[in-house]
C-alpha cells in the first residue's frame, strides 16, 4: 500500500470523477422540449398588437367588471413577465391606469442608483429622487404560477389603488385587494392591519416609504423608449 501512497490524490480524483459523472449528466435538462415553443403553442394566449403573448382572461367580481373589464385594453402594461421572488415565487405583468411616466421616473431612479454598474455611480453623494403617486392611480398586478421557467395558469389579481388624503396616512393611503381569478371572488381587501393583508402584501411594501410604497423595479422596453430610461 505504500507503494500507491504518491498517487492517492490521482485515485481519489478519479473516484470523484466517476461518481459525479453520472450525476451530472442525470441532472442535465432535458433538449426534447422547447419552452417557448410550448408556450406560444398555449391555446389560451392571445398575441397582442406588439407582440406580447396574453394569457387567458382573469375574471373580477360582476361590481368589479365595469372598472377593471377593459384594462389590458385601456391600462398601460409597465412590465412583461416579471418573475417575483417576493410574489410567491411566481411570475406578474404589472398594469397602470394613468400616468406611466411616474412609474417610469421611478425605474430610472431604482436602476440608476440600485442597478447601475457604473463606477461614477458611487462618487454620486445625491440621494435617488422618486415621485409620489397621485390619488385614483391604480395599480394592477396579473400573478402567473411557473412551469418550466414559463408563465403558465393563471392565479390571483392584486390590486393597489390610491384612495384620497386621510384613508390611511401611515401607508401612502393605498387600498389593497387580492382576487381570485379563476372565481372572479374578493378574498381580502383594505389598508394597513387588515388581516391577512398586512402579512400578503403590505408589509413589504412598507419598507419603501420613499417610492411611495410601490416598488418600481421593471419596465418594458417601449416606456424605456417613450420617456427615455436607459435600459440595462
Amino acid at each position: 500500500m505504500s507503494k500507491l501512497k504518491p498517487f492517492y490524490p490521482v485515485l481519489i480524483a478519479l473516484l470523484i470523477v466517476l461518481i459525479w459523472s453520472p450525476l451530472f449528466f442525470m441532472s442535465r435538462p432535458s433538449t426534447k422540449s422547447n419552452n417557448i415553443l410550448e408556450f406560444n403553442k398555449n391555446p389560451q394566449i392571445k398575441i397582442s398588437s406588439d407582440g406580447f403573448n396574453f394569457m387567458g382572461d382573469f375574471k373580477f367580481p360582476e361590481k368589479l367588471k365595469k372598472r377593471f373589464g377593459n384594462y389590458r385594453k385601456n391600462w398601460h402594461r409597465l412590465t412583461d413577465y416579471e418573475f417575483s421572488g417576493l410574489h410567491w415565487q411566481q411570475m406578474v405583468v404589472i398594469y397602470v391606469n394613468k400616468n406611466p411616466e411616474i412609474y417610469s421616473a421611478n425605474y430610472k431612479q431604482f436602476s440608476k442608483f440600485y442597478l447601475s454598474d457604473d463606477e461614477d455611480v458611487d462618487e454620486i453623494e445625491d440621494e435617488p429622487t422618486f415621485e409620489n403617486y397621485p390619488e385614483g392611480t391604480i395599480f394592477l398586478k396579473e400573478h402567473y404560477f411557473v412551469k418550466k421557467n414559463m408563465p403558465s395558469d393563471q392565479g390571483t389579481i392584486a390590486i393597489m389603488e390610491k384612495m384620497p388624503v386621510g384613508y390611511d396616512s401611515k401607508n401612502g393611503n393605498w387600498r389593497y385587494s387580492w382576487i381570485n381569478s379563476s372565481s372572479g371572488t374578493v378574498l381580502m381587501k383594505g389598508k394597513s392591519g387588515a388581516i391577512g393583508l398586512q402579512k400578503a402584501c403590505i408589509e413589504c411594501h412598507q419598507n419603501i416609504p420613499d417610492r411611495d410604497y410601490v416598488f418600481s423595479t421593471a419596465l418594458r422596453s417601449k416606456y424605456k423608449k417613450l420617456f427615455n430610461v436607459q435600459a440595462k
